[in-house]
């Protein structure tokens, strides 16, 4: 695409001088309204060394959309919400792909020919990065009618693009109709006040912002580091959205910790269990509700009883663990204690804490255990 013509020196008069081109056409298989955008004069220069002046920084972009696709497409195995995580990857690799197709006239002197693949190339990646945008906006907010709202956006991006004259316009429709349908979706949300709606508002009109400013010059340079910020900010409000489910599923994991909790405290007053415990040649039959708490000690275990009587378990604290009903807590890695004998729970500045039995005998709790102790025991 880029060539440079050499001009014999002998030919170069003092003075004016007439420079006659003699061109044929190129006969592919893409109609160019402008086939030739600009012819030049000068010392000589390789073409490719303008084009890096600003093409070797988007190596950064080009790393990071590859890490993000791998990153987030292997996230999406491990999330129930994957459709919106699969739809970012996507996006990141089509960005990569992009990138590295409008990159390589300044790596490489190809001969034209490929210059109409590479057009072609273009256009198909930022129609994708388009249409992904919007697959993650309607999946992130709508709540139905999914499938018919991507395929009239699709088609929509599809007609602009076909009838839009320019391989330029055509790839910055490509992304730009499908952002269009993705503001209108998140301002219309904005209204009604969903979480983060706003915010991806905020974010695409910034987009479109950075676009109008210099739209000749956007997709060949700023492009790229416009969509890692974008990128970026769905990232972030991702990695935001997971952190909310998290804590979600948590809290719910936690009342129902807490409820069979209070299930088996009752089943255990309407009818006392009894746990049997070999020992050194016997085995011991206790009711649940005798035990105060369990400590390890290497490899046997202690079971206090609430008389403060001690029975010596022939196996190890996780074993032991696994025996007895819900309404036992692990509060540090060598204490198992009766919730149901807990009077009180005291905690040190440094995070750790003491728990007070009803029988006048406390128990240590560790610090990183103190979080659910607290919780269970809300």
């Amino acid at each position: 695409m880029d060539a440079v013509f050499y001009l014999d020196k002998a030919l170069i008069h003092k003075g004016q001088n007439q420079l006659i081109l003699r061109m044929s056409a190129q006969r592919g298989f893409l109609h160019l309204s402008h086939p030739i955008s600009h012819i030049a004069v000068n010392i000589y220069n390789d073409p490719t060394h303008a084009l890096l002046n600003h093409y070797w920084l988007s190596i950064l972009p080009f790393g990071a959309f590859v890490l993000a696709a791998i990153y987030l497409g292997v996230l999406s195995v491990f999330q129930k919400n994957r459709k919106t995580i699969i739809f970012l990857s996507l996006m990141s690799l089509f960005a990569a792909c992009q990138l590295l197709i409008e990159t390589s006239r300044g790596f490489m002197a190809y001969l034209y020919p490929f210059h109409e693949i590479r057009l072609v190339l273009i256009t198909l990646f930022s129609y994708a990065f388009g249409l992904c945008l919007f697959s993650h906006i309607v999946y992130r907010f709508v709540k139905k009618h999914h499938s018919k709202m991507i395929v009239s956006c699709a088609f929509i991006s599809l007609v602009s693009i076909m009838i839009s004259d320019g391989y330029d316009l055509k790839a910055a429709l490509g992304i730009i109709t499908p952002a269009i349908f993705s503001l209108v979706i998140c301002t219309f949300y904005a209204f009604k006040k969903t979480p983060n709606a706003f915010s991806y508002s905020i974010a695409l009109i910034i987009f479109f912002a950075l676009f109008s400013i210099s739209p000749s010059l956007f997709l060949d340079r700023y492009f790229y580091y416009v969509v890692a910020s974008l990128l970026l900010f769905l990232f972030v409000q991702q990695a935001i959205d997971l952190s909310q489910q998290r804590k979600i599923h948590e809290a719910e994991k936690a009342r129902a910790d807490h409820l069979q909790l209070i299930i088996e405290q009752n089943q255990e007053k309407a009818n006392p269990a009894s746990l049997k415990v070999k020992g050194a040649g016997k085995i011991d039959i206790i009711a649940i509700d005798q035990i105060a708490y369990c400590k390890g000690a290497g490899d046997y275990v202690e079971i206090v009883k609430t008389d403060n009587s001690t029975i010596l378990y022939s196996g190890s604290l996780k074993e032991l663990e696994e025996s007895l009903p819900a309404l036992f807590l692990k509060v540090h890695r060598s204490y198992i204690v009766n919730t149901s004998k807990i009077i009180s729970l005291d905690r040190s500045p440094m995070g750790t804490g003491k728990l007070s039995l009803d029988n006048q005998l406390s128990v240590p709790v560790s610090r990183r255990i103190m979080p659910k102790v607290r919780e269970s025991l809300a």
